[in-house]
């Protein structure tokens, strides 16, 4: 499966889920970290993939091998924590 259809079908089955739980009509006021956490647990489980909710970009970034004085220009971001 390529990310493109990890995202699709797992962001489908997330807003179908949670349509159920909070018994909703309108997936507009499904939160986004919820969504979120059922996309990346699936990929985990699913896929067998490496993912994560909420990361900062530049924490990211720093644990790939960049550096401060890479990320902080390039993102306008302070040096990761």
């Amino acid at each position: 499966m390529h990310i493109k259809e990890a995202v699709t079908a797992f962001g489908t089955s997330a807003v179908v889920e949670f349509r159920k739980w909070a018994a909703i009509r309108d997936e507009t006021s499904i939160p986004e970290p919820c969504l979120s956490l059922h996309i990346a647990s699936h990929m985990i489980t699913e896929c067998q993939w490496d993912a994560r909710v909420e990361v900062p970009y530049t924490r990211m970034l720093s644990e790939l091998g960049a550096h401060g004085s890479d990320i902080v220009p390039k993102f306008g971001a302070n040096e990761p924590t």
